[in-house]
């Protein structure tokens, strides 16, 4: 009898500790039960840590639209690889990209490449059909040969835009076109009033900060398309974060695999 008390307990037991975990991994997330999207300036404004990086967020469908329906001349043009976006607020969203491709309309027909190998062909009906990183070059490589056709196979326009609620461009900024070389992140700090939009170009070795509408630089951190590891020079830095108003941190990069801590004036503070 005593046998089979205890193993009604530790099933009990068992059912109990299910249930406490099943309500904790499929509940809200500590913090953010009241939170809704556009609350605030981040995604869980003042939260530190948690489970869901990415705060109370839905997928949009059909978002973006289309680029022709923004912008005049771009039927039959699409967004090449995005390499970063910011969320300034739900109605600017500011996006880091390879400039354009040309738009697929319709799946092509399988063709059979003998020529390759037996049993090969091409498109194998899976996305994507082309890796979009790989057909435009970066900017500092356009006059290469073997890139492909410029207007034809690839567009270097329209490499920072941003994007509103409705999902078309709403702001473009075509005076930098010729700076870029790969624009690798973007990013605004919470800490600043002013709300200044900075760029990190990875295969340009630079990092600029513009005014908010991005129409002034007002700093620029390496020297830019010229690579090297000392205090004047970045080699294919990554990605900018904030610790607070006074500091941020630049992580450089895919080769010198460094850290650097500024001032907000671009001041070394250490690395």
């Amino acid at each position: 009898m005593n046998r089979r008390r205890m193993t009604i307990a530790a099933i009990a037991a068992g059912l109990v500790i299910a249930l406490v975990l099943a309500n904790r991994i499929g509940g809200p997330v500590e913090g953010q039960e009241d939170r809704v999207p556009g609350g605030g300036f981040a995604a869980v404004p003042g939260l530190k840590g948690g489970q869901d990086i990415f705060g109370p967020y839905e997928a949009v469908p059909n978002w973006p639209r289309p680029m022709s329906e923004s912008l005049p001349g771009h039927e039959g043009w699409t967004y090449s690889v995005t390499m970063d976006v910011f969320a300034e607020s739900p109605n600017r969203v500011l996006v880091a990209s390879k400039g354009e491709l040309p738009l697929i309309a319709k799946r092509p027909e399988s063709i059979w490449l003998p020529q390759l190998g037996p049993g090969l062909q091409f498109p194998v009906f899976r996305l994507p059909l082309r890796q979009a990183g790989g057909v435009i070059p970066n900017g500092d490589e356009l006059d290469e040969p073997g890139n492909g056709r410029p207007g034809i196979d690839w567009r270097w326009e329209h490499s920072i835009f941003a994007v509103n609620a409705e999902g078309r461009i709403s702001e473009t900024w075509e005076q930098w076109n010729t700076m870029w070389v790969r624009p690798h992140d973007i990013e605004i700090s919470p800490y600043d009033p002013q709300k200044h939009v900075w760029i990190v170009d990875a295969e340009g070795h630079a990092v600029y900060k513009f005014t908010n509408d991005m129409q002034n630089l007002v700093l620029t951190l390496g020297t830019p398309r010229v690579p090297g590891d000392d205090d004047t020079h970045l080699r294919r830095p990554t990605f900018l974060v904030f610790m607070d108003a006074d500091t941020m941190y630049l992580a450089d990069g895919y080769d010198n695999t460094r850290v650097i801590k500024y001032d907000m004036n671009g001041k070394k503070i250490l690395q």
